[in-house]
């Protein structure tokens, strides 16, 4: 189930979700495998109750061959109010990147132990959040955790906030100073670094796995080849045409990746009509990540206007997120959903495909109002940007796309 939560004026989609945990007594001997470090750098809001919540996830590695056991995690907030708070949120995940949201591992919503750590944060204590009694285990590889306390922030002066660091007495890898954190938007993660350019403290304890150990969970590869972001029409000819990209990894954009799908059909592709979009054959085959790929398709009618988009696949089966979507008449600016109907279940964005190089795209309403303006940025020709319309009221549009090299008017249908 998706549901829409309000952190500090950004939309957020979280997953509701139930992970089923084995459980064991926490050993009196265990260590800290990863600690992003002490306090010394602000703070940033991260707590969960819809519809309200915030969350906010950092990288860790599991550094050692045998991988390791997580019987604990936890992180320090700053709390006004700390009886207030009995449960914490939290997952691990895997394969996060701008804009994908990856794996889900694991996580929950458990009882939390208290513990102050002497310090204050701007005038708030500042506690440990932990969550014990777990076993899981983890192959050596890349993660993310997020641990937020449970209070109604609605109904109380409470307070809490995650707070930050560069990595003050830090233990493990990273070492709270890669600025690699995440917070959600509508359905997708975006970086943190642009709003909080550094880390957060947090940590995991448990113990190394020893070789006659079996794991309780096998993970083998968890993280998808990422999406294809300038796919762009070129050569268009008599009855065919040529797409062109640059090749994504294996794993986000490093390696090489094994498959790749596109199609085409005669409206904006979505990943609500993917299905039914038209395969095209003989893609070739992938090369290394960053390579520039072409590919021809032929008996092209051009009576008629066609949109394309792929997905592209690692050997592991895991597939991308849709690239950007563009039309066989290349000169066009490619706007979908349009119109945006809510009741398809669609997340609150529409898209400008295939735009100029330093585009700027600027809304009106009928009677000449300007609603917003979305800024040039340097993305090369045949980009994409995105209109969160989470606040805007059902209604027709007018859009402008105008850069150096053309414009391009339209307009825009809201149904809410």
């Amino acid at each position: 189930m998706l549901t829409k939560w309000l952190c500090r004026g950004f939309i957020i989609l979280v997953f509701s979700f139930m992970v089923n945990l084995s459980r064991v007594t926490p050993s009196d001997a265990l260590e800290t495998l990863w600690y992003n470090g002490d306090w010394n750098s602000g703070m940033y809001s991260n707590w969960y109750w819809p519809p309200g919540s915030c969350i906010v996830y950092d990288d860790f590695e599991v550094t050692d061959s045998n991988g390791w056991i997580i019987e604990a995690v936890w992180s320090n907030v700053a709390l006004r109010v700390e009886s207030e708070v009995t449960q914490a949120f939290w997952e691990i995940r895997g394969g996060i990147s701008e804009g994908n949201g990856g794996t889900l591992l694991y996580g929950g919503i458990d009882v939390v132990t208290k513990e102050a750590t002497g310090r204050s944060i701007i005038g708030d204590p500042e506690y440990s959040l932990k969550i014990s009694g777990l076993n899981i285990s983890l192959p050596k590889g890349h993660y993310w955790l997020a641990v937020a306390p449970v209070f109604d922030y609605t109904s109380s002066g409470n307070f809490t906030a995650l707070v930050g660091t560069m990595g003050l007495n830090a233990v493990g890898s990273p070492a709270g100073n890669n600025a690699n954190s995440f917070l959600n938007w509508p359905g997708k993660f975006f970086e943190a670094t642009p709003v909080f350019p550094h880390d957060f403290s947090m940590g995991v304890e448990g113990r190394i796995s020893i070789p006659e150990m079996t794991p309780t969970a096998t993970i083998t590869d968890i993280t998808s080849p990422a999406a294809v972001t300038d796919l762009e029409v070129i050569n268009v000819e008599t009855a065919s045409l040529h797409l062109t990209w640059t090749a994504p990894g294996d794993d986000g954009n490093s390696g090489t990746a094994v498959e790749y799908d596109i199609r085409y059909l005669s409206l904006p592709i979505t990943e609500e009509n993917w299905d039914v979009a038209i395969l095209v054959s003989g893609e070739p085959s992938p090369g290394q990540a960053n390579t520039s790929e072409t590919m021809l398709i032929p008996n092209i009618d051009f009576a008629a206007t066609y949109y394309f988009a792929m997905k592209t696949a690692d050997e592991a089966g895991n597939w991308s997120n849709l690239s950007n979507v563009v039309s066989s008449k290349a000169e066009s600016v490619v706007v979908y959903p349009n119109p945006y109907l809510k009741d398809l279940g669609s997340n609150p964005i529409i898209m400008f495909s295939n735009l100029p190089r330093k585009a700027t795209i600027r809304i009106y309403t009928m009677d000449g109002k300007l609603v917003t303006v979305l800024k040039p940025q340097a993305v090369a020709a045949g980009g994409s940007r995105a209109w969160d319309i989470s606040e805007i009221s059902s209604g027709v549009y007018l859009f402008a796309v105008v850069s150096e090299e053309k414009k391009q008017t339209g307009k825009i249908s809201i149904i809410k």
